[in-house]
């Protein structure tokens, strides 16, 4: 997702982020649902860096509550190309 969403920035000629967060502001007008990428983002942060920690009812909720957001974005990039 944040690779497909940097490769829009550049064929929007949108600038360089200045970081990954970034990445999404650059976007807005363009994509949507960008606060649901934005949380979709942390919630990988989570599970990337602080996997011994994290509370298992949080990641089955995204994993049966949240995966409509993948759909969303696929739909939206779709819409673009």
């Amino acid at each position: 997702m944040i690779d497909i969403c940097a490769i829009l920035i550049n064929i929007y000629k949108l600038g360089v982020p200045a970081n990954e967060d970034n990445i999404f502001d650059l976007l807005i007008g363009k994509l949507k649902n960008i606060e649901n990428l934005k949380d979709m983002k942390k919630f990988r942060n989570v599970i990337v860096h602080k996997y011994g920690e994290i509370d298992n009812q949080i990641v089955f909720r995204y994993a049966t509550e949240k995966m409509e957001d993948f759909n969303k974005f696929i739909e939206n990039i779709r819409n673009i190309i």
